[in-house]
This record gives structure tokens, C-alpha cells and sequence, in this order.
């Protein structure tokens, strides 16, 4: 089992073996110590679907199954709002019902949503359907690079009064909850643990804020010929919303403050 990364903006191979799908683990936030599986999706089309039929059926034209496929699609939306269950090729039943929690003594308008009841012979494909691989979802900042506007010369190098910019995935800021910060390297070469002597980067000075990349200018505290590690803490989730939970993230190396 490996740790997965940019999860969020990776899709599944579509090379894959037939009948072989991925599962991703994610932590049950009912539960943290937890996991439950998702299988990472390949959606086809209905344009996809005929597609395929067309590979080993060529009796009827692409245009002539498009035609027919927008017509069922048309009539079949017509009938779920006229109150129908449709049977959708015996892979099961859409149907509207009475969505949870409506009190149908005061609601009798927008109170209804279209469900789907798999069949037992679209449950038996899917049984047949092989793991072929298990990834863990890592939702944590991660910091691909760190360096200077204009870059210095040296790698591993913040000039100062220089924009700095780090480059990764799920970096983007959101409240007061999230933060960039210089760690101080100890002498053994590690990240301080002293939080007392982290510097937080002033978020007025953050110039540029995206999940992908950060630009800000070096804290006024930092001394010039010190070595830090860059600590970036976000609560933004990858959907883009704010959560209770604070991810982590550090530079895998220090970077060294030098004068222009």
C-alpha cells in the first residue's frame, strides 16, 4: 500500500486492465482512527458508450444510437417529473421520492428527488469488478520547491526583501487557523519544536494565494545567515471549503536568509 499524492488532481489510469479498478482510503472524520474506501471513478459517457458499441457492432451508425440515446434521454427526464419509476435496462429502477426529513403536514412543494435502486444484475457486474491497486489519500500541504523572485543562484537560498514563492499542492490559506511559518534549524538539523521561535509570515504580506503555489515577502524577524524550514498549516479542504481541521505540511530541507 502506498501514499498517494496530488490525489485531488490525479486521475485513473485509463489503461488499466478491464474489470480493474483503484481504491483510495480516506480517514472517516466520524472516526479518525478509521478508514473508508472509495473507488477512483471512470465515467464514461453515453457519446463514450457508443463508442465502444461501435467497435464491435457497426450495423447501426454512431449518429442514428446519438439520436435514439437523446430521445430516451428526453423522455425518460418526461416521465420522472409526470411521477413514473423508469426501469433503466434492468440496471435498475429511478424513481422520484419524498426527500428525508420533509414534515409532509406543512411541505407539499420541493419536497421530492429523483433516487435510483440498483438492480440485482447490475450488483452481481459490479462484484466482479477486481482491486487492483490501494492508495492512502494525503491531505496534508505538500511543498514541492522553495525559492526566491528573482531566483538566487544558489540553491536553497531566500534572498532578502525578495518575494519568496513556494510551489506544491494544497498550500492555499484560508483563516486565521492557517499560517506559513519559518521553523529555526536546531543544531542537530532538525525543525525547532519551540513554537515560541517559529516566525509567522504576516498574512498581509501574502501576495498570491492558490492551492498550487504562495507568494509572500520573508518575516522581519528572521535573522540573515539563519537556517529554516518552511512550515505551511491550512484549514481549506480540497473542495475549496474551510474545515475544522488543520493539515501540515514542512519543506523536506532548510533554506538559508542572505542579504542581496
Amino acid at each position: 500500500m502506498r501514499k498517494r499524492r496530488n490525489y485531488h488532481h490525479w486521475k485513473c489510469d485509463p489503461d488499466l486492465p478491464r474489470g480493474q479498478v483503484r481504491v483510495t482510503l480516506y480517514k472517516s472524520n466520524l472516526a479518525p482512527e478509521k478508514t473508508y474506501g472509495l473507488i477512483d471513478r471512470r465515467t464514461l459517457s453515453i457519446p463514450d458508450i457508443i463508442n465502444r458499441i461501435q467497435d464491435t457492432n457497426t450495423g447501426v451508425t454512431q449518429g442514428m444510437m446519438l439520436l435514439c440515446a437523446r430521445i430516451f434521454r428526453e423522455k425518460i427526464l418526461r416521465l420522472l417529473s409526470e411521477g413514473y419509476s423508469i426501469n433503466l435496462f434492468d440496471t435498475g429502477i429511478l424513481y422520484p421520492a419524498v426527500k428525508n426529513g420533509t414534515d409532509m403536514t406543512v411541505q407539499k412543494s420541493n419536497c421530492t428527488e429523483a433516487r435510483f435502486k440498483v438492480s440485482q444484475e447490475a450488483q452481481d457486474a459490479a462484484r466482479r469488478v477486481r482491486i487492483a491497486e490501494v492508495d492512502v489519500s494525503d491531505t496534508n500541504p505538500h511543498i514541492s520547491s522553495v525559492e526566491s523572485a528573482p531566483r538566487s543562484d544558489a540553491e536553497g537560498v531566500l534572498l532578502r526583501n525578495r518575494i519568496v514563492i513556494i510551489r506544491g499542492c494544497r498550500l492555499k490559506q484560508g483563516t486565521d487557523s492557517s499560517g506559513i511559518y519559518f521553523v529555526p534549524e536546531t543544531e542537530q538539523g532538525i525543525p525547532s519544536v519551540n513554537k515560541d521561535s517559529w516566525l509567522r509570515v504576516p498574512y498581509y504580506t501574502i501576495i498570491e494565494n492558490y492551492p498550487k503555489s504562495l507568494r509572500f515577502y520573508i518575516p522581519s524577524g528572521t535573522e540573515t545567515g539563519k537556517r529554516y524550514y518552511i512550515r505551511v498549516e491550512s484549514d481549506v479542504s480540497l473542495k475549496g471549503t474551510i474545515q475544522k481541521k488543520v493539515n501540515t505540511g514542512m519543506s523536506a530541507a532548510s533554506v538559508i536568509i542572505q542579504a542581496e
